[in-house]
């Protein structure tokens, strides 16, 4: 209850510079806040199990652009690599959803290579996952739904596996359901088998795909980054009327969800916002200081214009 009471007779005492104390590090805090809140948001951790494994891998041109692999590519790689548990391949789409009594509608989709899930860590709530056999050649029409899709589009059906639905026309069996949260890439509804043609040849360069993979248990990023340096560097060599001058990166999976450079810049912003709280902090203090204290604060004003007097008559 004293402290409470000083607290009182301060703010009585200079009510303006104790409110503007007060709403210099409330704003400072808000902001700051509320950059973190943000950050957080950007470079959120991924819904997959261990996601600082998961890395993504794109192929450069000779200046230095990103380029999606071809699907010759991603066999080279996942044949000679040796840091990673796995590659795999997906590409995205939107497509026709129909098959009930309602009116079709746009769906965002994913082609993916049967191995994806196994690499996220991911398992089905209903049904199963897709198996290399969906994605061969004259394979069943399969497809998995997204959590929130199975709710909203099927009225979370308990039996919807093994009903058929229609995407852009095709007929395709209901095999699975995934759990909630789980998006890839970034918030697919669906998704059905990607069929790779592991004969591709660098002439045929065929539909682009984009790659990633996980690390094996010890390997760091740099030594990723090093290997598929390398073996770019061969196909280059090997095929160079269709890879001169090209090359290959390895980057974190949760940088395919984001423009260039977003979480540098994100965390910039957050430097700065911070340090607009420590300058509310140290408007705070000071003012405490003038409101608790006046007269040392005015001897202590008085000293310094004391001093500066001394020098300026030497």
């Amino acid at each position: 209850m004293t402290d409470l009471h000083a607290s009182l007779r301060i703010l009585r005492r200079s009510p303006g510079l104790a409110l503007s104390a007060v709403a210099a590090l409330a704003m400072g805090i808000g902001f700051t806040t509320i950059m973190f809140s943000i950050v957080h948001g950007g470079t959120r951790r991924l819904p997959f199990a261990e996601p600082e494994e998961l890395v993504a891998l794109a192929a450069t041109s000779a200046r230095g652009y990103d380029l999606d692999p071809s699907p010759f590519d991603y066999n080279e790689w996942s044949r000679q690599q040796q840091t990673f548990d796995g590659l795999a391949a997906y590409q995205t789409n939107s497509v026709n959803l129909a098959g009930d009594s309602r009116h079709p509608d746009r769906r965002s989709g994913a082609l993916v290579t049967p191995n994806t899930f196994a690499l996220l860590g991911r398992q089905p709530m209903l049904g199963r996952l897709l198996l290399p056999d969906d994605a061969a050649p004259g394979g069943p029409g399969v497809m998995l739904l997204g959590y929130d899709l199975w709710r909203s589009r099927f009225e979370a059906d308990p039996g919807i596996v093994g009903r058929v639905v229609r995407l852009d026309g095709v007929p395709r069996t209901v095999v699975g359901v995934m759990p909630p949260k789980f998006g890839f890439p970034v918030r697919s509804d669906l998704w059905l088998p990607l069929a790779v043609d592991p004969n591709a040849t660098p002439a045929v360069r065929g539909d682009r795909v984009q790659v990633f993979g996980r690390l094996k248990d010890g390997v760091s990023r740099d030594q990723a980054r090093m290997e598929l340096a390398a073996i770019a560097t061969r196909l280059a060599q090997v095929y160079a009327a269709t890879h001169e001058g090209q090359s290959a990166r390895v980057f974190p999976f949760v940088e395919t969800e984001m423009a260039p450079n977003t979480p540098v810049i994100l965390y910039l912003m957050l430097g700065v916002v911070s340090f607009t709280l420590l300058i509310a902090c140290a408007v705070t203090i000071v003012t405490v200081a003038f409101v608790i204290e006046p007269n040392t604060a005015e001897e202590a004003i008085a000293a310094a214009k004391r001093t500066t007097g001394r020098l300026r008559t030497r």
